[in-house]
Order: structure tokens, then C-alpha cells, then sequence
């Protein structure tokens, strides 16, 4: 089933459908880590960014040792009917992606329901948040580089480290 849903996003093949899919892998790569580290540094505070790096360093990390444990192969490695269209490192579970996205999401959402005071700002910054990771999710198949399931356990896995950490260092008074 989930060859299945992988070809049929491949066969969405389009030049601006590409471009598009560029955009959210990138949106999730360690670049996007960087960035938002410059951005929580200038407009949250020092403590937070650091805060945010820490915990998306850790999750990379996690992430790394999860991949090796589990050892699952990519789609297109699986399947000659799934295409490589990037190359990526390591094995397919838990999605690196996707755990980055969801890191960034989190702690943009953190930040900026602190600062939001209406209701429907908070409700359009929700969709928006699970629209793009939506979207990374989408990113990452339509490249044949993991199945719904990786992407679940990043999603589930960067979620759980991030609100532990963020309660910890709310308990401690760090930010």
C-alpha cells in the first residue's frame, strides 16, 4: 500500500510540482536549522534559540542512531517502480526530514503563541504549520525516499523529544 501511494505522488511529475517539492525538502533540511536559529536568536531571545538548536541537534541525532537500529530501506531500493530522484544518507525510518520540520514547527508555534492575540491568527498559524509539514511529508515520497510510516515515527519522535525538552527547561527556568 504505501508503494502504492509513493508512485502514484511520483506520477504528479510537472516542472512546477517539482519546484515545489524542492522548496519543502529544503524547508527541512539542516539549512532551515540554521535559519531559524539566526531567527529565534534575533526576535526570541538567546536562550531560546539555543534552546531550539539543542533540541534539533538532539533530534538529528536520535534520529541517526534510530536509523541505524532499525535499518529499513528506501523506497526506490525496494522498488524498481519508485524513482531516486535525490540522495539522501543513511536508511529510511525514522524520516530526518521530517523530524527537522516538526522540531522548527514546534518551536515556532511555542514562540509565536506567546505573541498572538487572536483566536484566528493561532488558527491560521495551526493550518499553516500542519499544511507545510503536510506538504514535507509529500516532498519526501514524491523524491522515493521514504514511505508514510517514516514519516509518521520522525513526526511522532521529534514532537515527544521537543515537548519533553521544552518542559524540562520550563521547569528549570532556562527561557
Amino acid at each position: 500500500m504505501e508503494i502504492e501511494i509513493i508512485k502514484y505522488i511520483q506520477s504528479l511529475h510537472s516542472p512546477l510540482f517539482d519546484g515545489a517539492m524542492w522548496f519543502f525538502t529544503y524547508l527541512a533540511s539542516f539549512y532551515a536549522i540554521i535559519l531559524f536559529f539566526i531567527i529565534f536568536f534575533f526576535f526570541a531571545s538567546k536562550k531560546y534559540s539555543f534552546l531550539f538548536l539543542i533540541s534539533a541537534l538532539f533530534n538529528v541525532g536520535l534520529n541517526y542512531i534510530l536509523k541505524i537500529l532499525i535499518n529499513r530501506p528506501r523506497p526506490y531500493e525496494v522498488s524498481p517502480d519508485i524513482s531516486n530522484v535525490t540522495n539522501s544518507l543513511g536508511k529510511s525510518m525514522p524520516s530526518g526530514h521530517m523530524v527537522t520540520i516538526t522540531t522548527i514547527i514546534f518551536f515556532l508555534i511555542f514562540f509565536l503563541f506567546k505573541k498572538l492575540k487572536s483566536k484566528l491568527a493561532k488558527t491560521i498559524l495551526l493550518i499553516s504549520s500542519i499544511l507545510i509539514i503536510t506538504l514535507v511529508a509529500i516532498s519526501r515520497m514524491y523524491f522515493g525516499q521514504h514511505y508514510i510510516s517514516d514519516l509518521v515515527v520522525g513526526f511522532v519522535e521529534a514532537l515527544i523529544i521537543c515537548a519533553v525538552e521544552l518542559k524540562f527547561e520550563q521547569k528549570y527556568n532556562f527561557i
